[in-house]
């Protein structure tokens, strides 16, 4: 029977948790520890089991195989990212499309290298491999995005949609944004499809569309006492590379409201291409996003940890990454064939 990998947990959001979930009682995955900013809460909420480490406390780096960072992508991996991949091998789910690449700060004005290749000069830097933007997008939407490219042909624009049902796709990197504005107390962001847009596609139109022709944004907003929900609305809807480009309504509910408002924090979303070969859909539906996420964060590790032992440095996304790799020890890939 091969060895557990030792794992570490670094933050305790809806990610974090539904890995700590995961894990417990897993074969395969030992949990060394959860890495928090919390402290008091999360050994309130995990009980005295589970080792608890502060974010200066790097005593359980020498103890684990990989890091699962479970942090928000607006704020905490653009630094947590970096810092641990020159630490420890490392899995997140980094999902802000537009910092994937290199990219121009809105801020500065000033070019920067982008999340994947800093972290892959880092991880090469340091001998250690770390797997980013493995979620569902980025990450099993990406490989889908290559293999639809691969199949359809020249000139094929593939297309990805999200929040198919009326009640919409419940997206945590712009809920995560949404909760940082000054004010908020607690909110959700739930992305809805067009559907107009969706029959174009199908109907082989390969339209070039821009950011607001796909999706339009709902966000549910509790306040804090004496906010100032103009304010409010105006941050969000004018925030860069997560709600400006799209057309954004903002709702102020209470806080009874919004807890009641999308149990599970469903999501769901297509690929979908069409060319003179033919069409091509992936579609997915999860009952839970965080769960879904974690999941993948864990199929990652596995491929992380056998890439690093080959010799494997860098930053990795899931289209750099053997599919075999992601799979649990084990299974036999040949029946797949």
């Amino acid at each position: 029977m091969q060895e557990p990998l030792n794992i570490v947990i670094v933050g305790l959001g809806n990610i974090g948790r539904k890995v700590f979930s995961l894990t417990c009682g897993s074969q395969e995955f030992n949990l060394v520890g959860v890495v928090t900013r919390n402290f008091e809460r999360a050994r309130h909420d995990l009980g005295s089991d589970i080792r608890i480490y502060g974010e200066d406390d790097e005593s359980w780096i020498n103890l684990v195989d990989v890091a699962i960072l479970c942090g928000g992508s607006k704020d905490d991996l653009p630094v947590q990212g970096p810092y641990y991949a020159s630490l420890v091998n490392t899995v997140d789910s980094f999902d802000t499309h537009a910092h994937v690449g290199g990219y121009i700060d809105p801020k500065t004005r000033a070019s920067t290298l982008g999340y994947y290749r800093t972290m892959d000069l880092i991880a090469k830097a340091t001998g250690h491999t770390a797997g980013v933007c493995f979620g569902w997008d980025p990450g099993w939407f990406s490989l889908m995005r290559g293999l639809l490219l691969a199949t359809l042909g020249e000139g094929v624009r593939v297309y990805a949609f999200y929040g198919l049902t009326p009640l919409g796709g419940y997206s945590m990197g712009h809920t995560n944004a949404a909760k940082g504005v000054l004010g908020v107390a607690d909110a959700i962001q739930l992305t809805h499809a067009i559907p107009e847009a969706i029959e174009r596609v199908r109907a082989g139109e390969n339209p070039t569309f821009e950011p607001g022709d796909m999706h339009w944004r709902e966000v549910l907003v509790a306040l804090e006492p004496e906010a100032d929900a103009e304010r409010v609305r105006h941050e969000i809807v004018s925030m860069p590379d997560y709600y400006e480009p799209y057309r954004t309504t903002v709702e102020f509910v209470s806080a009874e409201e919004l807890a009641q408002r999308v149990p599970g924090m469903p999501h769901d979303g297509l690929v979908i291409a069409r060319s003179y070969i033919g069409m091509m859909e992936f579609k997915v539906e999860w009952p839970s996003n965080p769960l879904v996420t974690a999941n993948i964060l864990l199929s990652s590790a596995r491929a992380v940890v056998r890439m690093n032992r080959e010799g494997c440095f860098g930053a990795f996304t899931a289209l750099h990454t053997p599919v075999d790799y992601l799979l649990s020890a084990g299974t036999d890939v040949i029946k797949l064939v």
